[in-house]
């Protein structure tokens, strides 16, 4: 059973909201190692749903002919990658829009297709 709180608002309007229960974490350590794994999470899961099997392919032959000789690249990109998921993630949390939503309402339907359609 959830509990309800009730409040007034300045209009004179009684509303309830539920209760939110979480539970408190007076560590720093245990609080900081937890707000990382809420960001990380979602940025990995976003990361990792663009590997489709037409990707993979393209892996597997860039691999075949150029071997290790990019490793490099992909040590340079990572942090990049994941500071780009990481901050459209907290756009999202934010305003709770999606990116591409967000565009669309900041800079025009021009962009917003370009976004959509060119970088998809």
């Amino acid at each position: 059973m959830q509990e309800k709180v009730t409040a007034i608002s300045r209009a004179g309007i009684e509303t309830e909201a539920p209760v939110v229960r979480g539970m408190v974490v007076r560590s720093k350590w245990a609080h900081n190692l937890l707000t990382f794994l809420m960001v990380f999470g979602p940025g990995l899961i976003v990361m990792v749903a663009d590997n489709d099997a037409g990707a993979v392919s393209t892996y597997i032959q860039a691999g075949a002919q150029y071997g290790t000789r990019l490793l490099w690249l992909l040590l340079l990109l990572w942090p990049t990658t994941y500071f780009i998921q990481e901050m459209v993630v907290r756009l999202g949390i934010a305003t709770g829009k999606g990116h591409a939503a967000m565009i669309y309402q900041r800079f025009g339907k021009w962009w917003g297709c370009f976004r959509s359609y060119i970088l998809n």
